[in-house]
């Protein structure tokens, strides 16, 4: 049977994800009448939905169907998950510049924070929202007795139903805390994505469009490489660094601070100030901390393993960590832990990566 308390929570959360973004566009729709924001909200969803769900998760669900992809995804955990953050990024980075693009002419900060609000919205209720009526249904035939009826059907088709034993174990066994986070999860990236979304309308309006378009690939590559980066440190591949629960306190401390820094830019922005600077460079400045303690801490896990004889991380991946920002703290964990000091591609190429990376976010700062 599946608890009270949990049928509650995923109640909630199918709320939180599904129905919410719904009263939220009706609501915000109702008290800008005539300003253009239930065209732009309908925009932004489009523009998810065509390059995340109708172009990039097929492309996904193909590729991961490749023997050589699932080898260098179980080897290179890092750079796995980096690449899956990257081409999150680019996609809905191409869908929010084509939904600026479309309403260059009319570009409003009400149409720039509904196609926002429709960006999030949509990937709430298809990545979350229908996964959790599944789930509700699933309690439902649980705690009725029907379910098992349904597996010993499926069964008798000669379909595999080790993926319905799993859902089952899972609805039983999870606590209701998991599923009100989901629920948090998807409010707080909601949130981010109305940031992105301005930051992409502010940049075609302003004729920055190359910049801002680079900002939001940057941060949003970010914000999708953090969390499964810190939840593989829970596991045994990248040596149990952390505990599950340290490693949730972590993923959800990072999205909230990414939320509250959204906020912030949003709001300044609707006072009329400059995006780029109340957004870009506190995020940015979050997030390169964050690189630069992962690059040195890699570094010294790696010397640790090596004296151990334990499992390495990947030079890729090193580098992988190094190339996304943290330069500075691989090379610093380089020379502390007197590591990889030998190889010639470590000790000149990680000062290099840094100098260049230095030199691109001064590019940057300039520009915009």
């Amino acid at each position: 049977m599946v608890s009270a308390s949990v049928i509650t929570s995923v109640c909630v959360t199918l709320f939180l994800t599904l129905f919410l973004p719904l009263i939220l566009y009706v609501v915000y729709g109702a008290r800008n009448k005539g300003k253009g924001v239930w065209t732009a909200w309908l925009l932004g969803a489009a523009g998810f939905f065509v390059f995340q769900v109708v172009i990039r998760l097929p492309l996904l669900s193909l590729l991961s169907l490749n023997q050589g992809f699932q080898a260098f995804a179980a080897k290179h955990y890092v750079l796995y998950c980096l690449a899956l953050a990257f081409t999150a990024g680019l996609f809905e980075v191409a869908g929010r510049y084509v939904v600026a693009k479309v309403m260059a002419k009319q570009l409003t900060f009400h149409k720039g924070f509904a196609a926002g609000m429709g960006h999030g919205g949509i990937e709430s209720m298809i990545i979350v929202g229908i996964t959790y009526i599944n789930n509700l249904l699933y309690i439902l035939m649980i705690n009725s007795g029907t379910f098992d009826q349904l597996v010993s059907q499926t069964e008798q088709l000669g379909v595999d139903s080790s993926a319905l034993y799993m859902a089952k174990d899972a609805l039983i066994s999870t606590g209701p805390a998991m599923f009100y986070l989901a629920g948090y999860e998807r409010i707080l990236t909601m949130i981010f994505h109305v940031a992105l979304s301005l930051l992409v309308c502010y940049s075609v309006w302003n004729k920055k469009a190359v910049q801002g378009v680079i900002a939001c690939l940057l941060i949003h590559t970010a914000a999708d490489f953090v969390a499964p980066l810190i939840s593989g440190m829970s596991t045994e591949y990248m040596g149990n660094i952390l505990s599950p629960t340290t490693a949730y306190i972590l993923i959800y401390v990072f999205l909230t601070g990414m939320a509250v820094l959204s906020v912030a830019g949003i709001l300044l922005k609707a006072k009329g100030e400059r995006l780029m600077n109340s957004l870009f460079f506190p995020i940015a400045t979050v997030y390169l901390v964050i690189m630069n303690l992962l690059g040195f801490a890699m570094m010294g896990i790696d010397k640790k393993r090596a004296v151990r004889g334990a499992w390495r991380i990947s030079e890729a991946s090193l580098f992988g960590a190094a190339l996304l920002g943290g330069a500075l703290g691989s090379t610093l964990g380089m020379h502390f832990f007197h590591h990889k000091t030998r190889h010639w591609y470590f000790r000149y190429g990680l000062p290099a990566i840094f100098v260049a990376q230095a030199l691109f976010l001064g590019w940057l700062v300039l520009r915009l």
